[in-house]
Order: structure tokens, then sequence, then C-alpha cells
């Protein structure tokens, strides 16, 4: 087969997929069997053809994951970045269960110890 008819079998492919359920890039990536790249490629050229709309973003560890559907409907709205407030609250949070731990230590010192199998170094013969 030529490059060309794989090309659209795969774009007919994705399309009879994201009628049913909304896909990311990733998801495209594994359904079509290629790189991340590759399935941009088709996303732009999908949407470039108005065949595919944005249906949502799904925040995922500070990004946004966008879920593409079939159809020419408008995009969905971006939301709002997160401010620096709400970021500073959440890393506190997060970081919280640490400062516990080691107020529980009190005032344990470290006392460094030397290396059995390195004491030839400090005593060559």
């Amino acid at each position: 087969m030529s490059q060309r008819v794989i090309k659209e079998k795969r774009l007919e492919y994705l399309l009879d997929r994201m009628k049913s359920e909304p896909m990311n890039n990733h998801q495209m990536a594994d359904a079509i069997c290629c790189d991340l790249k590759c399935a941009q490629k088709y996303i732009t050229e999908l949407r470039f053809k108005k065949k595919i709309y944005i249906e949502k973003y799904e925040r995922r560890s500070g990004s946004y994951a966008v879920y593409y559907m079939a159809g020419n409907k408008p995009d969905a709205i971006r939301p709002e970045p997160i401010s620096q407030v709400e970021s500073n609250k959440r890393y506190k949070a997060k970081t919280a269960r640490f400062t516990n731990f080691n107020e529980k230590l009190g005032n344990y010192k470290f006392v460094p110890r030397m290396d059995i199998a390195a004491s030839w170094l400090r005593n060559p013969c």
C-alpha cells in the first residue's frame, strides 16, 4: 500500500473512534500505532479540515491534556491558569507531612561514619 492510502485509513479510523469517545494525542498515537509527532500531524490536519474539535481540557500535573471529538463544533474554553497564591497553597499542603516528620525527629544529629569498603583509602599499605 502507498503512504497516502495508509494515511487515509488511519484518519478514517481515528474519526470513527472519536465519534463515540474523546481522545487525547497519546491515545490517538496508541490507536494508530505511531509516535506522538505523527499523531500530532494527524490532529493538525483534521483540525485544519474542521473534522475534529476540542471537547475538553483535563489538568494533568500542571499542564492540560486536550481531548478531541469528531465533528465541527466550537472548541471548549481553555481554563484559566492557576494563580501563584493557589500554587503556593498546594505546595504547602503537599509538603506539610514532611515538616511533621522532621518535628518528630527532634534534635537528631547526623553522624557520618566511615565506609568500611573504602577504608584502605585512608590507610594505604
